[in-house]
């Protein structure tokens, strides 16, 4: 299941409806995901969620289950 405050991040960076918002979305399926609206998810998920990633780590956090993933491993979930 989801974490609603990161689906509630997703909606506001990327302007999406939050009940549009899956594990499944990622760059390849949501047009408004583009790269600089890529830098502006995920400095507004490091700033709901008080986590840092690491530059190695950001241009892999391309879909909603894998920036879930990430934020458990930081122990932010």
């Amino acid at each position: 299941m989801l974490d609603r405050r990161l689906v509630e991040a997703i909606s506001r960076a990327l302007k999406l409806n939050p009940g549009s918002i899956t594990p499944e979305t990622s760059q390849e399926n949501t047009e408004a995901w583009d790269s600089l609206a890529h830098l502006n998810l995920i400095l507004e998920i490091e700033a709901a969620f008080g986590v840092r990633f690491s530059s190695e780590e950001i241009p892999l956090l391309t879909s909603v289950a894998r920036l879930q993933e990430a934020l458990e491993r930081h122990g932010a979930l």
